[in-house]
């Protein structure tokens, strides 16, 4: 999912709350208004040093993880990438 793509979602589910509708083609105004709260949303969890990550590592972050050690032991970077989120979701992270 890309940044906008999640600007998207985030806009839409703003719509969905406090116009019951966030369409760009049936009611723009309502949609640009989301969008605008979704921008301001995300860049304050940016600016509240956060990152939106996806659920699942993708190609790239594994390919970018290849060759990662921890005191001489290779690691799989996609079981490691799983338990990290599923640490902070359970509570067990900051």
């Amino acid at each position: 999912m890309t940044h906008p793509d999640i600007v998207e979602a985030v806009a839409r589910a703003i719509g969905a709350i406090y116009d019951g509708d966030a369409d760009p083609q049936t009611t723009p105004n309502n949609y640009a208004r989301a969008i605008s709260a979704a921008q301001a949303a995300l860049s304050a969890i940016h600016d509240a040093g956060l990152v939106i990550v996806p659920r699942e590592p993708t190609e790239a972050m594994i390919a970018a993880a290849e060759g990662a050690s921890f005191h001489g032991i290779d690691l799989d970077a996609a079981p490691v990438y799983r338990a990290m989120l599923t640490a902070h979701l359970n509570g067990d992270g900051e």
